[in-house]
């Protein structure tokens, strides 16, 4: 049976509510919505800003009247009230982030069953593994000891087992990325395109101007891309190395990698052509000897002061013009990226060039990885849709300002 539609009329709510009314700050936003259990339902939103809403709760018609006494505390904050009606299948701007009663569900009823299904593959990884790192350790005794032929028999039983370990790994990784990670992500958005050995190409990389213009390797895996807003949009894991040689006190070559970057970097597109750079980075991310944010960082790159607070006590602002910094960011985009920051509290990197906007989110290891000393839990899900939601939340917002641009 179809779910019957209740619009409440919020001034008659309001009296019925609430005997005094203060009229402050900014929006309440409605939206009737149709869960698949065709229970009635009203979703509340609240925005601290006028163009963005945030997800406060879900009730049913039964719990409503419980619900009056929050409802009468932003009321009292707030001088404007919408009521607005949010289509079967269709969710609020910024309020789309899989909820945490999603990812559970997502967790019991599809991942776990599938989860019980690798873990055979990951006990077969982890015989491996245990061994493997048995012959380490006494490698490492046998080097001490002065045993030779323990030394032999230590390295001869790494290289077999690591190489074993490395098939059966491979195996488990794929079967992780197909069976998991491509179903939350299926979750999040059926649209996306996931593509588990895939990455942004390099192009994107070196045209951010958020890292050294020079790298010797260049890898990345869990490929997503897809229109947002009717924003493209493309996102992976990168790791970047650069290879450094030096010799010894008998010149005898050495070579070691050393990591350039590592993390989650994605790529937009916005309908507004710059002809130079704006780069958003970490507060004090480029100090001189005294502690003092450097005011220029070289290839045209000066400090920019802004006019938001919050905004400067989070981010520190380089471009090549200022005026076009001020023109990019907006107010409103500011705004967006200090709420970025408050909901995921990441260390984020932006930059504005040309015709597209880039974001690197650094990372101690990859993203979307399974692990072999202990099986995938539900924590590790949610991190995993924590970090497709920070994504998400990044592109949402820079999407209001892309709307403006677009009418500009």
């Amino acid at each position: 049976m179809a779910a019957t539609q209740h619009l409440y009329y919020l001034p008659e709510l309001v009296r019925a509510a609430i005997p005094k009314l203060q009229t402050f700050l900014h929006a309440i936003q409605f939206a009737v919505r149709y869960p698949s259990s065709c229970k009635d339902s009203i979703s509340l939103a609240y925005p601290p800003h006028p163009k963005r809403i945030f997800p406060l709760g879900h009730l049913d018609n039964g719990t409503f009247p419980y619900f009056c006494p929050l409802l009468a505390f932003l009321i009292s904050h707030c001088n404007t009230f919408i009521l607005m009606e949010c289509k079967p299948g269709k969710s609020l701007k910024n309020a789309r982030m899989i909820s945490t009663d999603a990812i559970r569900t997502l967790y019991d009823e599809q991942l776990a069953p599938r989860l019980r299904g690798l873990e055979k593959e990951r006990r077969r990884v982890l015989i491996i593994a245990i061994p493997r790192d048995a012959c380490f350790l006494a490698f490492l005794a046998a080097i001490l000891a002065e045993q030779w032929l323990l030394i032999l028999a230590s390295v001869v039983g790494m290289v077999v087992l690591s190489s074993l370990y490395s098939q059966r790994m491979a195996r488990y990784r794929e079967g992780f990325k197909q069976r998991v990670v491509a179903e939350i992500v299926a979750a999040i958005n059926p649209e996306f395109a996931y593509e588990a050995k895939g990455y942004i190409d390099s192009q994107h990389y070196l045209a951010s101007g958020l890292f050294p213009d020079k790298f010797d390797r260049y890898r990345g895996d869990d490929y997503v891309h897809g229109l947002m807003d009717k924003t493209p949009f493309q996102f992976s894991d990168i790791h970047t190395e650069t290879l450094s040689v030096s010799y010894d006190e008998d010149g005898r070559r050495e070579e070691r990698w050393e990591t350039l970057y590592r993390g989650l970097f994605f790529a937009a597109e916005f309908n507004k052509k710059l002809s130079g750079l704006t780069m958003v980075v970490p507060d004090r991310e480029y100090t001189n000897l005294l502690l003092r944010e450097q005011e220029d960082l070289g290839n045209g790159l000066r400090l920019a002061r802004l006019e938001n607070p919050e905004f400067e006590d989070i981010y520190s602002v380089y471009c090549t013009s200022q005026q076009e910094a001020r023109y990019v960011l907006t107010p409103v985009m500011m705004e967006a990226m200090v709420e970025i920051y408050r909901r995921h509290g990441r260390e984020l990197h932006f930059s504005f060039t040309r015709s597209s906007v880039y974001c690197s989110v650094p990372m101690r290891k990859d993203s979307f990885e399974p692990r072999v000393y202990r099986g995938i839990r539900y924590r590790e899900v949610e991190e995993m849709c924590s970090l497709f939601g920070l994504v998400e939340t990044i592109i949402t917002e820079m999407n209001l300002n892309l709307r403006i641009w677009r009418h500009s």
